[in-house]
């Protein structure tokens, strides 16, 4: 037979990200090696795949970020949010319990009720204002008091802009940032 059959000497192309990954190694082998071999001591000790040991610690890296957009759905501001975090990011409900400091029976009735009223998976705008999760954690104030504050405090976002973005009413919100004023939201 010709060799134009023999399929065991073609070798594929080495991409560009290919190649930046072989030279990244070959500068820094020592730190891949320290990579790899912190890698294998988590997967032992806890038994974990590899897979789960870089999520872990690149989720941990990074805050959680919710986008405004999520609010602009016919939800309460907490089904939107424990909607958003189960469908979208794939949070467990006791995960999203801790995340936002309530009881698991909460967040469950929470997520049952949005799906009752929203079957869909939310769409999200991306672009605008990011809340970190940690916002919503604070249970002096309730979502949309803390949505409010830190739009407006933050990101020195006018009331009348906050409501075109979440579809709300202005003097809604504007109620709403008066009483979380009145709990103690720094102005």
């Amino acid at each position: 037979m010709n060799d134009i059959y023999n399929l065991s000497n073609i070798r594929p192309e080495k991409t560009a990200s290919d190649k930046v990954a072989e030279s990244a190694f070959s500068q820094d082998k020592d730190k891949f090696d320290s990579i790899r071999s912190n890698l294998a001591y988590l997967k032992n000790k806890y038994g974990l795949e590899e897979a789960d040991v870089l999520k872990i610690s690149l989720e941990k890296g990074r805050e959680i970020e919710i986008p405004i957009g999520i609010f602009e759905w016919k939800l309460s501001p907490l089904e939107s949010l424990v909607k958003f975090l189960k469908e979208n990011k794939k949070f467990s409900l006791s995960r999203i319990a801790r995340y936002l400091n309530r009881d698991d029976r909460t967040i469950w009735l929470t997520y049952h009720n949005s799906v009752i009223k929203q079957k869909d998976v939310l769409a999200v705008n991306e672009g605008r204002i990011n809340f970190p999760i940690t916002v919503f954690s604070d249970r002096r104030y309730s979502v949309l008091e803390s949505i409010c504050l830190f739009a407006i405090q933050r990101h020195s976002l006018r009331i009348v802009a906050l409501a075109g973005m979440m579809r709300r009413n202005p003097s809604s919100l504007w109620t709403v940032y008066k009483r979380a004023l009145a709990k103690g939201g720094k102005k």
